[in-house]
């Protein structure tokens, strides 16, 4: 009973030594302010697909400069750590996104389909809400000075709930209002701070010294991959049935792919303290576009790209497509790059111009009709050539 006794005492004396009160004099910067980041400047074309896609971060956003002067009672050098988190008008949780160098949490906006997330700039660490604040170092020196610049990358990201096609105009407007909190909380349990000039309900322990309110203006403009196409009518001539070689001469068919302007995608800008644009760290680029031909009769030979007249047609004579120019085709009927059906095909891009000779030739109904499905054409005006050639057999 003796040695229960004496070992309850050392332990009350052990808390009683460990408690201390930690004073802080905020020296500049501590107050609440308020940003707008601007989204008018961001014109973007996402994939298409069910998962969430980065458009575009603002780098390094400046959110103030803080300096502190922090003592204990106890002459503990580090008092205190840094932890921060992000608040939403709208109250919702965000999600998590592990695909990417560390993770993201986003938030859902008021425009259908898109979120964004804050991490912290100097050692990306994403920024969750209070109840799971990032934890961040907090390096005091030998008299408990410190000071520090608070800067967020702000990533607007398309997610996987984007309404594909649901709009008939490109423009997004985020209307919620974000609040970024950077707290300084005890290391020490038993430990208080001497004032709370800033209080944060909920946050235990935690002296409030950088409150950020922050809001978007303008509209972004989301680009679709996709691009527009006039049905165009091909006449094949005549080609007698006796005549010597079995295929009529190449003829043009060539039609004209108009696509958007678009800038790439998940572009990464620095700013400036004073929130002007620095320059761009990296950006994924239009990287091609891709042509499907669909047709619309049976297909006859795949291989060769030959495909069936529609119902009606002459007897014993199908429709040829190949990519190239016609004075590049054989007369052999069998064509160097034939048009393979229904398989998507890569098409360059070439940024620079606004018109872009693919040199297409295909081979498919009396009258030609462009193929009804063209996908992901990324590029800012392609310009097709396609060559058309009666083929019998």
């Amino acid at each position: 009973m003796l040695f229960k006794l004496i070992l309850l005492s050392l332990l009350l004396a052990a808390n009683v030594a460990l408690a201390n009160t930690v004073s802080c004099t905020p020296n500049s910067g501590l107050a609440e302010r308020s940003i707008t980041v601007p989204l008018g400047g961001i014109k973007t074309t996402p994939s298409e697909g069910s998962y969430n896609q980065p458009l575009y971060t603002f780098s390094a956003y400046f959110m103030g400069n803080i300096k502190l002067d922090c003592n204990s009672s106890d002459g503990f050098a580090t008092p205190a750590s840094r932890t921060a988190f992000i608040t939403s008008s709208s109250g919702g949780l965000p999600a998590l996104e592990m695909n990417t160098l560390y993770p993201q949490y986003i938030y859902s906006t008021s425009a259908a389909g898109i979120g964004v997330s804050f991490s912290y700039h100097a050692g990306n660490t994403g920024l969750s809400t209070k109840n799971n604040p990032a934890i961040l170092n907090a390096s005091f020196d030998s008299n408990g000075n410190y000071s520090w610049a608070d800067r967020l990358d702000i990533t607007v990201w398309k997610l996987g709930s984007f309404p594909v096609n649901a709009r008939s105009d490109n423009s997004y407007m985020i209307n919620d209002t974000f609040q970024f909190v950077h707290a300084m909380t005890l290391l020490n349990s038993n430990s208080t701070f001497s004032t709370f000039p800033f209080p944060e309900a909920g946050v235990f322990n935690s002296w409030v010294i950088n409150r950020v309110n922050i809001t978007f203006s303008g509209a972004m403009e989301i680009v679709r991959g996709t691009c527009n196409i006039q049905n165009k009518t091909v006449w094949m001539g005549h080609h007698p049935l006796n005549a010597v070689s079995q295929s009529s001469p190449w003829k043009d068919a060539s039609f004209t792919v108009n696509c958007n302007t678009a800038w790439g995608l998940d572009q990464i800008d620095n700013y400036s303290d004073s929130h002007t644009y620095i320059n761009t760290v990296s950006r994924v680029n239009n990287w091609g576009y891709i042509v499907t031909v669909l047709p619309r009769t049976n297909v006859i030979d795949n291989t060769n790209g030959i495909i069936a007249l529609k119902s009606g047609g002459a007897q014993g004579y199908g429709l040829q497509l190949a990519w190239g120019k016609p004075a590049s085709q054989t007369s052999a009927g069998q064509p160097a790059n034939p048009v393979l059906f229904n398989s998507q095909n890569l098409g360059l891009l070439y940024p620079t111009s606004d018109s872009l000779n693919l040199n297409t030739v295909p081979r498919l109904s009396k009258n030609l009709i462009c193929p009804p499905a063209m996908s992901a054409c990324l590029a800012r005006l392609c310009s097709q050539v396609m060559r058309t050639q009666v083929w019998k057999w």
